[in-house]
């Protein structure tokens, strides 16, 4: 029994089922600050106050790799629409501590064949028989994260501290503010 459209129709293998993506919060997740003040600190905030930290400390982290995934696909990439480029970019997902870095598919962006550019096809034919050709992957994305992949373990780490640093002080400052109330 096929399983997608392309096995049905005897192309099977002619489109890749994934789209290049990378999460930010399943590669690592640090339990520890490393300071006892911090960690009791830590451990009082909310759930939402820490995933909006971790979150924040991957978007910092997540820079240079987002360069680079976009500077392989302007110069590897033979045609260029910009639909590519612009779709490379980065969310939060929904009510978890992970940022999901990638080709995004949906409104308003127009990434859908970045899985094809990467990865690549094979020999593809028309439902009448004729050949339109393979397209040669690029692996633009893949090289990217295999060149950024350990700064961005310095960079989380950087980013947790700078994230949560900035939370304190506007903590601090809004209970100034009533204070003078």
């Amino acid at each position: 029994m096929p399983r997608t459209y392309a096995e049905a129709k005897g192309r099977a293998g002619s489109m890749p089922a994934r789209t290049p993506t990378w999460k930010g919060g399943t590669l690592m997740k640090l339990e520890s600050f490393g300071i006892p003040e911090l960690d009791d600190l830590w451990k009082k905030l909310t759930q939402d106050q820490q995933r909006n930290i971790e979150v924040a400390a991957w978007r910092k982290a997540s820079k240079p790799m987002l360069a680079a995934i976009k500077g392989n696909a302007t110069s590897m990439v033979g045609r260029v629409t910009g639909n590519l480029y612009k779709s490379i970019g980065s969310s939060p997902v929904r009510g978890r501590a992970i940022l999901e870095l990638g080709i995004r598919r949906f409104h308003p962006w127009t990434g859908y064949h970045g899985h094809l550019i990467n990865d690549g096809t094979m020999e593809r034919m028309t439902d009448a028989g004729e050949r339109r050709g393979a397209v040669e992957g690029t692996k633009f994305f893949d090289l990217a994260y295999q060149a950024t992949k350990d700064q961005i373990i310095d960079d989380y780490r950087e980013g947790r501290i700078e994230a949560f640093h900035k939370m304190v002080q506007r903590a601090n400052a809004k209970a100034k503010s009533k204070r003078r109330l």
